[in-house]
C-alpha cells in the first residue's frame, strides 16, 4: 500500500467527515458530516453535489447495491436519497429515545432491507419504507451496526455489549464477552468468519464470529488526549486479507489472522481520521476526518 495518498478531497466549510461510502460502481464516494452529505468524484476528487441543510450530525451514509439510492442517519430520522441528483426520496422515523440518535445505516447485500440503528436495531423494507422489525440489545442504544456479506447475520454493538443476529428471523445468536468500554464501530469478514469492533478505549479486538471466542485484542489508536473518548473505527478489505483501523492521526493495516500490523499511513496536519471504507474492489482506501477525505491506493 502507498504511503501517499493518491487524492486528498476538501472544500471549503468541511467540518469533521464522520462517514465515508463508496458506490458499488466505485465512481462515487458519499461522505457525512455536520449538517450536510457531500457526493464526490472519486477519481478525479471534484466535489459534484451537496445535500443537507438542517439535518444534523450524518454518523453514517450508505449506498444500496444497486448504487440508486443512498441512506444517511443523522439526529433521530434515517433520511433515503438520489445521489444522482441530491433529491430526498424518504424519511424513515423509528420514534427512538432521547437519549438516542441513528448512529448506523446499512443495506442488506440483495437491496430488500434497510438497517439502522438508534435505541433499537430497526429492519426497513427498502420498497414501501415500513419497519418490519425491531431488535434490542440491553439497555444502552445501538451505536455500531454490521451486515455480513451474505445477508445472514447483522452485528451489532453499544455500552460494554456487542450482538449477532439472525437477519431472518431476528434470533440472537451470540452475545460476546461483555467489555468496559462503548464498541464504536463493528465490521464482519468477508467470509463471515471473524467480528472486528473497535471502541472507545481505542482498541480494535478479533472474534470468532461463530463461537464469540477472542482471536485477537490490539491496543491500536492511542494518540487522542486521555480524556477524550476515542471513535476507533474499523473496515475489511473485500478480500478481507487486510483490516483497516483509525482512531487518532494514523490508519493502521492489520492481518487478521495474526493480528499484527503490517503497516500503517501517516497523518497529516488535517488532524484525527474518524472513519473508513474500501472501495468495491479493493484499489483504494477512504480516510475521513477534520477537514478531509484521503484517498489511498492500496496496490499498484
Amino acid at each position: 500500500m502507498h504511503h501517499t495518498p493518491r487524492l486528498t478531497l476538501s472544500a471549503k466549510g468541511m467540518k469533521d467527515v464522520e462517514s465515508v461510502a463508496f458506490s458499488p460502481d466505485r465512481r462515487v464516494l458519499a461522505s457525512g458530516e455536520k449538517k450536510r452529505i457531500r457526493i464526490w468524484d472519486a477519481h478525479s476528487g471534484e466535489q459534484l453535489r451537496e445535500m443537507g441543510g438542517r439535518i444534523g450530525r450524518v454518523e453514517s451514509v450508505a449506498f444500496s447495491p444497486d448504487g440508486r439510492t443512498l441512506a444517511s442517519g443523522s439526529g433521530k430520522v434515517v433520511r433515503v436519497w438520489d445521489p444522482h441528483t441530491g433529491e430526498l426520496l424518504r424519511q424513515l422515523d423509528g420514534d427512538a429515545g432521547w437519549l438516542a440518535s441513528v448512529s448506523s445505516v446499512a443495506f442488506s447485500p440483495d437491496g430488500t432491507t434497510l438497517v439502522s440503528g438508534d435505541e433499537a436495531i430497526r429492519l426497513w423494507d427498502t420498497r414501501t419504507g415500513e419497519q418490519r422489525r425491531t431488535l434490542r440489545q440491553s439497555l444502552a442504544p445501538v451505536t455500531a451496526l454490521a451486515v455480513s456479506s451474505d445477508g445472514r447475520v447483522l452485528a451489532s454493538g453499544g455500552l460494554q455489549e456487542a450482538h449477532l443476529w439472525s437477519a431472518g428471523s431476528g434470533e440472537r445468536l451470540l452475545t460476546l464477552p461483555e467489555q468496559a468500554s462503548q464498541v464504536t464501530s463493528l465490521a464482519i469478514s468477508p467470509d463471515g468468519r471473524v467480528l472486528a469492533s473497535g471502541d472507545d478505549a481505542g482498541a480494535v479486538r478479533l472474534w470468532d464470529a461463530h463461537t464469540g471466542r477472542e482471536l485477537h485484542a490490539l491496543t491500536a489508536h492511542t494518540g487522542w488526549p486521555a480524556d477524550v473518548p476515542r471513535h476507533v473505527a474499523v473496515a475489511f478489505s473485500p478480500d478481507g486479507r487486510a483490516l483497516a483501523s483509525c482512531g487518532d492521526e494514523v490508519v493502521r493495516i492489520w492481518d487478521p489472522r495474526t493480528g499484527a500490523q503490517s503497516h500503517e499511513l501517516p497523518g497529516d496536519d488535517t488532524g484525527w481520521v474518524l472513519c473508513l471504507a474500501f472501495s468495491p474492489d479493493g484499489r483504494t482506501l477512504a480516510a475521513g476526518g477534520a477537514g478531509a477525505i484521503r484517498l489511498w491506493a492500496t496496490r499498484a
